[in-house]
């Protein structure tokens, strides 16, 4: 996540962003992208409380600032380690599915196109388990009625690999 445009980050910020998130490269974009939402590295990363060092903190505050909608869309199809838009549109219940996905790359989201086609996308792996924790917590439900959706899908498609490791994580076993 580059700063804003106009902005730049400056050898002293980089080397304070590089110790509040001990180089974790998420964690590095996660503070990079919270600056960008403050207005400024600078000022924004001074701010930035030795609490926040976590990345589950980090995406935490990114996942409030998020819009209603756009947080239920990526929690929803969070149980998919990789996204095309039908499958996403199946969980998510939005016909607008691609358009979603590619708004969430250009946002920098931690969700990255798979091919150049961008067909097929998936979340960083530490921001997907803090989008699947977020849905444990809201509704205990939804992630393995998502998971058996996707199992649905998967099947429908063909891809029984994905189909019967979707339908173990909601606990199917039949």
């Amino acid at each position: 996540v580059p700063p804003a445009p106009g902005q730049c980050l400056g050898p002293q910020n980089a080397l304070l962003l590089l110790e509040m998130t001990d180089g974790e490269i998420a964690a590095l974009r996660a503070a990079l992208l919270r600056a960008r939402i403050h207005g400024g590295a600078g000022p924004a990363l001074r701010r930035l409380p030795a609490t926040l060092r976590s990345i589950n903190a980090l995406f935490a505050e990114l996942l409030d600032r998020v819009s209603a909608p756009l947080l239920d869309f990526m929690l929803r199809v969070s149980v998919a380690e990789r996204l095309c838009a039908p499958l996403a549109a199946r969980l998510s219940g939005r016909a607008d599915a691609q358009a979603v996905l590619e708004q969430l790359e250009r946002s920098q989201l931690f969700l990255s196109a798979l091919d150049e086609s961008q067909q097929w996308f998936a979340f960083h792996r530490l921001f997907r388990d803090a989008l699947q924790r977020q849905a444990e917590r809201r509704d205990p439900a939804l992630l393995p009625a998502m998971r058996r959706e996707a199992a649905a899908w998967c099947a429908e498609q063909g891809q029984w690999a994905d189909a019967i490791g979707h339908a173990l994580g909601a606990g199917d076993t039949a």
